[in-house]
């Protein structure tokens, strides 16, 4: 006889492959973007180069504005991936409390 996975098995295998996807796909690029606002406020890199088309009159505050904009998306991915994941591990645990299908529930009707 295989040894098949159940259903809990799969969506539970499939909640942490999510929630690994989303952290490498979602996190790796937030943390380069923190990275490079730390490394902004603390004066060792001067993103006003990169952005702006004169470095000189460029207002701080749009560099802050495009930080926060360019790690929106991955937060937003970061987010989505662990909550689809957190739920897809939580209905996989729902699964397994569940009783067979055919089997005997004794005489309360509560499994064992």
């Amino acid at each position: 006889m295989a040894n098949v996975p159940s259903e809990a098995d799969r969506l539970l295998e499939a909640g942490h492959r999510i929630i690994r996807l989303a952290c490498l796909f979602g996190g790796g690029p937030l943390l380069a973007i923190v990275v490079l606002a730390g490394l902004h406020g603390a004066g060792a890199v001067r993103l006003e180069e990169y952005i702006a088309a004169d470095p000189d009159n460029a207002d701080p505050r749009m560099i802050w504005l495009v930080l926060g904009g360019l790690a929106l998306l991955p937060f937003l991915f970061l987010a989505m991936g662990l909550l689809i994941g957190w739920a897809m591990i939580r209905g996989a645990k729902h699964l397994r409390q569940q009783p067979a299908p055919g089997r005997s529930k004794g005489i309360s009707g509560q499994a064992r």
